[in-house]
């Protein structure tokens, strides 16, 4: 059995594999024939590099993240809470780590796993799910992680191995998973938590994803960047200390201000600064401003020289290609992405255009190597974050016809789960077709269709013995009460807070008996409640329309009659 060394691995890690794994598979003897032939420390220094990553700030090498971590907060039961490691959550844990584009989800998880191999009390098992494929499923990917870390083993030793007690297993980017993958993943991850009660499994996504309603998994939510947290974070980034003040200094009185509420963002906002000496005003002139910042950052200290890209386009060219390879990307729903493929959507972008490339596969190196928000690992490409993608998907279809984008619009409608990033941005950048094709419609909808005793029947009711009170669940697959919860969300959940606070449940109440129970609990006072609760849910949706209506019809009257030749 080889001894760890001590320069800075953990002999604890040895212990954890050749010890406390082995002795939990005892009767697996090819299992137990495999852990003991184990080279620790190659297996120690491969899974150390799920520290590594590279940064949008420094994208030459790879660097170690906990060089850069700033402490992440979560919001758990209405508490704040630091994450300092696994022991930060519940022992055996199941939870979704829940948090909007760029609140740092896949550094959190890495950071876990890297935290865990130093004490060396448990194995953790990091995936990024958005390589599930139809040739890759949940459990092939973490045989090929653990391959990759020398411990070889075959799906029969898969469930002994997460049985054992001494693994965790991290799941990133549920958000990315393709949709053809989502029902057989949630499948294999709840039959895990059925069976393993003592295996943690921590699940990170962004909101309004299926795996948030799963009954096994508790959401945590990532709490947003403060003002306050500005210089401790970029003190990470920036050694100049005088530089991070000078940063802050510009960013803060800028309209942009209230919206930093993510590492990301801090971070790119201060990528601008440095490269451009100002900060934008607006999220969208942001973004608007990065494709370009991130194509020139590399020759600020070379006066005059304008950088000839391998495929041929110049700046703006390369952009107008990249927003239409972005939406591209975003209606297939590709988040990771083969090289065959990419030359694939690469070239009917550049169809699309009039401008001359000299080949598809060199305006795919030009976004990688120039603009850096491609990245290429292997023979796979992925955005180095799928909030760019989802802005420049928007961007394209903001410049496309008029007529065009109302298509897209009532399109959405049915679908605005899949496109409900690129929306956000779309109000920005084309607010009032936005408005009037999109949110007037969408609101129609709900107010039309809207029914009392279909929204109670489809919220789940539980009395919680942890917490000592009420927990409801929403079922989000159907469009009414998605669109609810994302387009109304302050008034649906003042509704049904309100409405199920009058119960006092000691048991589980299921989501199809839901209605029923609650009409049989408290007949006459409690269905007079509802029917207040949902004519003022109903009323506020109404107003909210009157309002947009207002809006577009000033915005059509405003310039009606502009006299050009005055």
């Amino acid at each position: 059995m080889e001894l760890l060394p001590e320069l800075g691995i953990a002999k604890a890690f040895g212990k954890l594999l050749t010890e406390d794994i082995f002795n939990s598979v005892k009767e697996h003897k090819s299992l137990q024939k495999k852990l003991k032939n184990l080279k620790v420390k190659d297996v120690f220094l491969k899974a150390s590099k799920v520290s590594k990553v590279k940064t949008i700030w420094q994208m030459s090498k790879e660097v170690d993240l906990n060089s850069f971590y700033y402490p992440t907060k979560i919001i758990a039961e209405g508490k704040k809470i630091t994450v300092i490691d696994l022991g930060t959550f519940p022992r055996n844990c199941k939870l979704v780590v829940q948090g909007t584009a760029g609140q740092g989800k896949s550094i959190l998880l890495r950071y876990l796993a890297s935290q865990e191999l130093k004490k060396g009390c448990v194995l953790p098992i990091f995936v990024e799910l958005r390589k599930v494929s139809e040739s890759n499923s949940l459990e092939r990917l973490i045989l090929d992680g653990l391959k990759q870390l020398g411990i070889e083993v075959s799906m029969d030793d898969l469930d002994p191995i997460l049985s054992t007690g001494k693994c965790a297993l991290l799941l990133d980017a549920f958000d990315e998973l393709g949709s053809a993958y989502i029902r057989d993943t949630i499948t294999s991850i709840e039959s895990w938590c059925c069976k393993f009660h003592n295996l943690p499994i921590i699940v990170s996504s962004r909101p309004d994803s299926s795996i948030q309603n799963s009954a096994h998994f508790n959401v945590y939510k990532i709490e947003k960047l403060r003002r306050s947290d500005f210089e401790p974070l970029l003190t990470k980034l920036f050694i100049d200390t005088e530089q991070v003040k000078d940063i802050i200094h510009n960013i803060d009185g800028k309209k942009i201000t209230s919206l930093v509420s993510t590492p990301l963002l801090l971070t790119l906002l201060a990528i601008h600064y440095v490269e451009e000496g100002d900060v934008p005003q607006s999220l969208e002139g942001f973004y608007e401003n990065l494709f370009h910042v991130m194509c020139s950052r590399h020759d600020a200290t070379k006066p005059g020289y304008v950088r000839e890209f391998s495929s041929g386009l110049n700046k703006d060219e390369l952009n107008h290609v990249f927003n239409i390879f972005c939406l591209e990307c975003n209606r297939s729903n590709y988040t990771s992405i083969s090289f065959q493929t990419a030359k694939d959507i690469a070239k009917k972008s550049l169809n699309y255009t009039d401008h001359n490339s000299k080949s598809e596969s060199l305006f795919l190196d030009d976004i990688v190597k120039v603009t850096c928000l491609l990245l290429k690992e292997g023979h796979q490409y992925h955005f180095i974050h799928k909030s760019i993608m989802e802005y420049h998907a928007a961007k394209c279809i903001s410049k496309m016809p008029e007529s065009t984008k109302i298509n897209f619009y009532k399109h959405a409608i049915e679908l605005f789960s899949k496109y409900k990033q690129v929306l956000d941005f779309l109000f920005s950048l084309d607010k009032l077709l936005y408005i009037e094709y999109f949110k007037i419609p969408l609101l129609d909808k709900l107010i039309e269709e809207l029914d009392l005793e279909y929204l109670l029947s489809e919220i789940s009711v539980k009395y919680n013995h942890e917490v000592k009170g009420l927990v409801s669940s929403i079922n989000h697959e159907g469009f009414i009460l998605k669109a609810l919860d994302i387009y109304q969300k302050t008034a649906f959940e003042d509704f049904y807070y309100k409405v199920f606070m009058q119960l006092k449940p000691s048991k589980t109440v299921k989501r199809q008996s839901a209605y029923m129970y609650i009409k049989e609990s408290e007949p006459d006072a409690l269905n007079t409640c509802y029917q207040e609760f949902f004519k003022a849910l109903i009323s506020k949706i109404s107003y909210d329309r009157w309002k947009l209506e207002d809006f577009v019809k000033t915005e059509r009257e405003k310039y009606k009659n502009f006299n050009f030749f005055e």
